[in-house]
């Protein structure tokens, strides 16, 4: 009788040995921290694409839209986030300063998606 135990046991464990490299490795499953960065950033990202298309239309919608979109094609690459961000689009409404990351996004947009 103690070996029929033994060997239910151990078919058990090997069994949840087994499930558990499947799931990991096969399944997709992931650690809850894991999960949790992920919707973090995808959540961050959903949040930028958003903005940045809020302040695409701010920026589109200023009567000098045109002029503004020269000189932000001939500004550095590296500074056309400032310069969103100083004129004041890459600021959400009801907001004080700018949302990290929105004025690049934007810049990056604006440049190329113009003719």
């Amino acid at each position: 009788m103690r070996k029929e135990w033994g060997s239910i046991v151990l078919g058990a464990l090997g069994g949840i040995v087994i499930m558990m490299l499947l799931g990991f490795l096969v399944f997709g499953w992931v650690p809850g921290s894991t999960s949790r960065q992920a919707g973090d950033d995808q959540s961050k990202a959903s949040l930028l694409e958003a903005f940045s298309d809020i302040c695409v239309a701010r920026f589109n919608a200023d009567p000098d839209a045109a002029a503004n979109l020269a000189a932000l094609k001939a500004t550095n690459s590296f500074t056309q986030g400032d310069y969103v961000e100083a004129g004041g689009w890459a600021t959400m409404p009801g907001s004080d300063k700018p949302v990290a990351g929105v004025a690049k996004q934007c810049a990056s947009e604006l440049v190329a998606t113009s003719p």
